[in-house]
Order: C-alpha cells, then structure tokens, then sequence
C-alpha cells in the first residue's frame, strides 16, 4: 500500500476539480474561485461563503495516517487553525504571535515552538498511530527544523467518511446549517495525507483505550445518487483467542434474583446511561457490608448464587473480603444481562464489568477496604485492571505517571471508621494492580478451569500461582487478549432499492443470551427485530442506531449512522 493517499495543489487553481488520490469536495460547499496565486497557492481568509472542505472518501483514518500542509505568511497574516477533521477530534493550528503549533488529536496537545518568518516556505508534518502516539514536525525552506512527539494510545473509531476542512471549520456538517469559520490567515500552497503514518514516535506503549483491534463487520453505507453519508460510528470489534464462550444458561436463577431484590432493574436500568447504571451497582454492594477480617466466611461469598446470596447478606448473614464483592458484583451483573468478571491482582480479588456506554471493560471496586469507586482517564473515560497495570509500569519508570494520567472517582461509601487499613485508592492502585490474572471457565470445576496471567518482565516469577496446576497456568507477554468486545453488533449494507431503501443484515459478536436487536430510526421508539431490517429513507436527514438486545433485556454497544437523502 502506498503511503501517498491524496494530494491537493492550490498553485494550480484556487482549488483543484481533480487532485491525486480522487479527494472530492464536501457535497454543496461552495468552492473558492479567486485569491491563489502560481507560487504561494491560497490566501485565507477566503471570500465569504466560499470553504475549503472535502470528504476523506477512504483516504484518512484516526487509527494511522499523516497530513502535510505546506503554507507562508505575508506580515500582516496572523495564523490560525490550518487543519480540521476526525469531525472535530483533529485540529492543528499555527498561532503565530505565540510561536508555536499546536496539535490537538482527542484532548491531548502536542506542542511545537518556533518563529516564523514573512515569505518563508514551511511544510508541517502531523502523523499518529493509535498504538503509539502523535508527532509533529517542521520543514522551514526545505530543511528539518524541529521534531516533536508524545506516547499516547486511543481507541480509533475508523470512520473513513470524515470531513477534511482546510484553512476553516465548518458549524456543522448537515445540508443547510454549513456556516463557515474561517479561522487561518495566510497562505496555504499544497495539502496531503497519507493513509499510514509516516514518522511516529518509538517509545513504550501506554493505553488508556481498549486495547488491540481485530477484524471488524463491514459497515460502508454504499454509495448512491443523491445520497450523502454524514456520520458511521462502528468502533472496531476486538477479538481475543481466550474469551468466555458460554456463561451457563442459568435464566431462571438470574430472573429470579431480579424478581426477589427489585431494587436491582430501577439501579441499572433506571440510570440514563449503562455506565451510570454500572457505577449505581457498584454503589449499591458496597454499602451492603462492612469488610470482614479474612476468617471466618461462609464459603458461599464465593459461590453462592445471586438470589439467595443477597438474600442473606441483607439479613446480616453472610459477609466477606475482596472476592465476596466482587463475586457479589458479577451475580448481580450477569442478572441484568452485562457481562462481568472477577479479576485477580495482586493479594486482592478485583472485578470488570463490560461497559456498554464506553464499548469497554472497566475496572469498579465495591470492597470498602480501600475506597469504592473507579479509575478514569483526564478524558473521563473509566479505565480497565490492564490499563492500570500498564501505567503502574510507566509510573516506576517515569515518576508521576500516575497522578498525570488518571484520578480515581470515589462512590461516597466509606466504613464508619474510614478505610479498612487506611488503604486509600493510589496505595490500593500501587500495591494490587501490578500484574493481572483472568480465569476461562470461571463457572467450571476448579480442575477444568484454566487461568492467564500477564506480569511484568520485572515482576515475573516462575509461575502466577501455588494452588493450581503449571498446566493450566499461562503467562501472556500481553495484557491485551485479556480483553475483548462483548455484546457487539455488526452490519452488512446493501441497497434495495437504490437511494430509498437500505437492507441491514444483523449478526452478533460475544452476545450472551442474544433476544435479538434494538432499532431506532430518527427520534421513533425503539423496534426489536431480527437479523434483517430494511431502513426507508426519507428526504433530509435520516438517524439509525443498532444493538444487539438479550434475553434479560439489556442492549449493546450501538453502531449508528447519519445519512442524508435529497429531493
């Protein structure tokens, strides 16, 4: 695959009809006609009405890629924003007066410093790869100047049908609301991007994201006269060789432990989104009872079943340490229909429930013994154990990792006489989260069960565990496979009748107890259907969303798409 994906020359014409690598401009923008020049290109601000927007039409992706604007100022021009897209996750901006470029790509900034000249010919380079990171870079008259980059990761959602607005930005993107900004001041001679990155920085890989990405469904709308498609959100579908396959099929059990504690239906389901019903779960257990000493317990904190296990703790019955919260947690998850787990850590038994708002597993501690609450990023996303065990590896190599990339979010349940031990979050975070271990078959006989296990190089020990045999322990080079996408909806589209009517096939990933799907169109209530639904569009704007629902009523993670249909 060539790296070169489009080119757009603004020395030829103010801009292009054609340009390599078959750029298209953003449909019924209106395109400047004057103000180029055969040397230096474009001068912006530009007229008003006339914009600079084009749809990447495959050429650009947040998962990996690079741009290079090549641009100059005359001595009144000021700057501003050169480069708008990832629909308005991706900016990078000249500020002239302040001598320095700025790239913001999903909160984070990279910054790059130098003075600018009038007259002078400069090419900055912005590439990224999920995996690693962001870089900058700048030519001044043809010659390397300064470099710069940062070690980050995130989840890409790989919409190839972004807009690309150049030199401004648009309010929005739908038919009719296209008020343009015009934000740059200065000439901008010639734009590129490539589908790959180009120059990336090589340090270690830190996550605050999902993880690796498998194969994903096909969700390309296919193209059709009159037909524009605005948006497409399908986050790519990660897959892992050691996920559950199969929770045994206990429906009775888990409708009769929502049927004897009803409180369980308004916690989730009542809150406005599923990560807000999570947090109230979360909330709710750990408030159900004080951390116990380590003996005695009865046995069934671990294996108990949620409708009589319940039962019991609220009459005083029955109480326990880390495992019997967790294990508490995932009864009562698994009855709602989410998927859950206990997760070993170091000397503390953890849990991660599958997150639906965030399309992720997430890491919510209910155990009192510290503080109750969950990890997050400083874009508020709730982090994973994985996730915590990769910056607790950075923070030993890098002091104060920690405290710049995360904050914890406390519950507001705390003992009577505060933290068991005084183990407060960062202690809790330093201590325990330092290697992760995962058991498949979590509901078999302990002699079926296998567990996997990821440990630092530094920490490693010849085996995770004394009580089970070396055969059924694995020790991962990588936390990643540990994780996976649940509940998961993937999407075929064809035409039926062509700019009309669009068939969506439907199948399922790692959907336990799948029901079916939940069908949204525009502002309608929500359908439950099969695997087949033929959308009719009408004229204007058309909304779909689509989840998978299972049998104890709980819906996915959707995938969504915003299309608009002309007269």
């Amino acid at each position: 695959m060539t790296a070169e994906a489009m080119v757009i020359d603004f020395r030829k014409s103010a801009v292009p009809l054609h340009a390599v690598g078959g750029r298209q401009p953003f449909p019924e923008t209106r395109l400047p006609r004057s103000g180029h020049d055969p040397r230096r290109g474009l001068h912006f601000p530009l007229p008003p009405g006339d914009a600079v927007v084009f749809q990447s039409r495959g050429k650009l992706s947040d998962e990996s890629g690079a741009i290079s604007v090549t641009f100059s100022f005359d001595r009144e021009d000021k700057g501003g924003e050169l480069v708008e897209t990832w629909t308005r996750y991706f900016h990078l901006t000249v500020r002239r007066a302040e001598h320095e470029v700025v790239l913001t790509a999903y909160g984070h900034d990279l910054i790059l410093g130098w003075r600018f000249s009038d007259g002078v010919e400069y090419t900055l380079e912005a590439s990224w790869d999920c995996r690693v990171g962001l870089a900058l870079r700048l030519n001044e008259a043809g010659h390397l100047v300064r470099q710069v980059a940062c070690n980050l990761s995130w989840q890409p959602y790989r919409s190839r049908w972004m807009p690309i607005a150049i030199g401004g930005q648009l309010a929005s993107t739908e038919p009719g609301k296209r008020d343009w900004h015009n934000t740059f001041h200065g000439w901008v001679t010639r734009f590129t991007c490539y589908t790959i990155a180009r120059w990336a920085p090589g340090l270690p890989r830190i996550s605050v994201s999902a993880g690796e990405t498998g194969k994903h469904g096909s969700a390309v709308i296919p193209p059709a006269s009159g037909i524009t498609v605005l948006e497409v959100h399908n986050p790519p579908i990660q897959d892992s060789p050691i996920r559950f396959d199969l929770i045994p099929d206990r429906l009775g059990n888990f409708r009769r432990c929502r049927r004897m504690h009803p409180e369980l239906e308004e916690l989730y389901f009542g809150a406005p989104t599923a990560f807000a019903g999570l947090v109230n779960v979360t909330r709710y257990v750990a408030g159900l009872w004080a951390h116990c000493d380590y003996w005695p317990w009865p046995r069934e904190i671990f294996t108990g079943r949620g409708d009589t296990l319940l039962t019991h703790i609220k009459r005083g019955e029955t109480a326990g340490m880390c495992g019997g919260y967790a294990h508490t947690m995932e009864e009562i998850l698994w009855a709602l229909g989410v998927p859950a787990r206990r997760t070993q850590v170091y000397g503390h038994s953890s849990f991660e429930a599958y997150d639906h708002t965030h399309d992720k597993w997430v890491c919510l501690e209910a155990d009192p013994a510290g503080q109750p609450g969950y990890w997050e990023s400083l874009e508020g996303v709730p982090l994973s154990i994985g996730e915590m065990v990769a910056i607790n590896e950075e923070d030993l190599r890098e002091p104060g990792t920690l405290q710049r990339r995360v904050r914890h979010v406390l519950l507001g349940v705390q003992l009577p006489g505060g933290a068991a031990r005084r183990m407060n979050p960062e202690y809790m975070f330093r201590h325990c989260y330092t290697h992760i271990g995962f058991y498949k078959g979590d509901y078999l006989p302990e002699r079926q069960r296998h567990s996997f296990w990821y440990i630092p190089a530094g920490r490693r020990l010849s085996h995770a565990e004394p009580w089970s045999p070396l055969r059924m322990q694995h020790l991962l080079d990588d936390w990643r496979p540990l994780y996976w996408s649940c509940d998961r909806v993937r999407v075929a589209a064809a035409w039926q009748r062509r700019g009309e009517i669009l068939a969506l096939r439907f199948s399922p990933f790692q959907a336990q107890f799948l029901a079916g799907y939940a069908v949204r169109v525009d502002d309608g209530p929500e359908r439950h259907v099969g695997a087949r639904f033929d959308w009719h569009l009408h004229p204007g704007v058309n909304r779909i969303s689509v989840a998978t629902r299972n049998r104890l009523g709980a819906t996915g993670h959707p995938w969504r798409a915003v299309v608009h249909r002309g007269e």
